[in-house]
């Protein structure tokens, strides 16, 4: 059958991380982000490839992390908000501690099913350092260190770490970047003077961990830098790991001056040939992210930008070498393409330049892996 596919390259993602590790200090830990089914590119898979050269795997919520640790043995952190205590016990996760009613959910598991037992939960305390979205204070984070140790927990609550996220890159707003880790200098150094426990720092994420190894820490967190190019101050070579490749499903060549299309808009050329493709924006083609809740003039500025775009650049796929012009609108399940001067058939496919996370899970992706053996996964 003729569908839709997105192939991922495995030792792509490992060349970007090993790129990416070049820049970091030889001391500093790496948290591979694979939360959103790993960006698109398939979590189980992803995590598989990279567990063995990671420091520790990060998702986004507690049922990507059980899905996840029924294959993987490693440290899985959970970066969202997670209340399920009994589930970080029985699989091991690290979890995120990050408001204030979490904290006292925490204290009561702890004084009803923690204490005077073996079980620990282990925990990365998450400060707000000005994004102002998960994250407690630091007024907030020294009343949480003073309930801990009137209730002398420690035995069943390990603090492991202190984190931390930046709102913008160093690229885009280096100012805002230095602001928010002056912050997180004060609360780094409130518990360097009251914790005597070894505690790892982590702030950065792809971009400002590659652009700058000033803010590192201890750990970086690599999302997006992991699947393809940043945007970066200093530039990095790193690559898109993922194709997605399109099927033509059927070809027409009209006659001259033919209307075709939604509205019939569109007037064809002599000898005009169109590719239908098999593919539209109920799986994830043609979608993208808007700036909603912005001010007004970032989403004038987008719409502005977008509109240029439209006017200077020709969406198209492509086949080999060959630009193929996206002709009307993407639809829910198809689009057209101009096959005119290509001898492209029914069968083949065509490559669209887009980000796998738009795609549902439902499309396929299948996962390449070359080692000293071949190809294989």
């Amino acid at each position: 059958m003729l569908e839709p596919k997105i192939v991922i390259n495995h030792n792509a993602i490992l060349s970007n991380l090993k790129l990416i590790k070049e820049r970091l200090d030889k001391n500093v830990k790496v948290m591979a982000v694979v939360k959103s089914n790993a960006y698109g590119h398939g979590m189980i898979e992803v995590s598989k490839t990279l567990e063995k050269h990671v420091d520790m795997l990060a998702v986004g919520f507690v049922e990507e992390a059980i899905k996840l640790r029924e294959h993987i043995k490693g440290d899985i952190f959970v970066m969202g908000p997670i209340y399920d205590f009994d589930q970080a016990i029985l699989h091991n996760f690290v979890i995120t501690l990050e408001n204030t009613n979490q904290f006292n959910a925490l204290m009561s598991y702890y004084e009803i099913h923690l204490k005077d037992t073996i079980n620990i939960i282990r925990v990365h305390i998450k400060v707000d350092t000005g994004m102002h979205r998960f994250g407690l204070n630091l007024d907030e984070l020294v009343e949480v260190m003073n309930v801990m140790d009137n209730k002398k927990c420690d035995e069943n609550i390990i603090i492991e770490g202190i984190y931390s996220h930046f709102g913008s890159t160093f690229l885009a707003d280096a100012k805002k970047v230095e602001e928010q880790y002056e912050i997180f200098k004060k609360v780094k150094d409130f518990m360097k003077n009251h914790y005597d426990k070894p505690i790892i720092y982590h702030i950065s994420n792809s971009e400002n961990g590659v652009d700058t190894t000033k803010y590192n820490e201890g750990m970086v967190r690599l999302g997006n830098g992991l699947y393809g190019p940043m945007s970066l101050k200093n530039s990095l070579q790193t690559t898109r790991v993922a194709k997605v490749l399109l099927p033509i499903v059927s070809i027409h060549v009209l006659k001259e001056n033919s209307k075709f299309g939604y509205g019939f808009k569109k007037s064809a050329k002599k000898g005009t040939r169109l590719g239908a493709v098999k593919t539209g924006f109920y799986e994830g083609t043609g979608m993208s992210k808007m700036p909603i809740g912005v001010n007004f003039f970032a989403m004038s500025k987008f719409y502005f930008k977008s509109y240029l775009k439209s006017i200077i650049y020709k969406e198209s796929v492509t086949y080999g070498s060959l630009h193929l012009p996206i002709i009307g609108m993407i639809n829910m399940q198809f689009f057209q393409v101009d096959l005119t001067k290509t001898e492209i058939m029914a069968g083949d496919f065509v490559e669209y330049d887009k980000a796998p996370l738009y795609y549902k899970e439902s499309v396929l992706r299948s996962h390449v892996l070359e080692g000293e053996n071949g190809t294989h996964y």
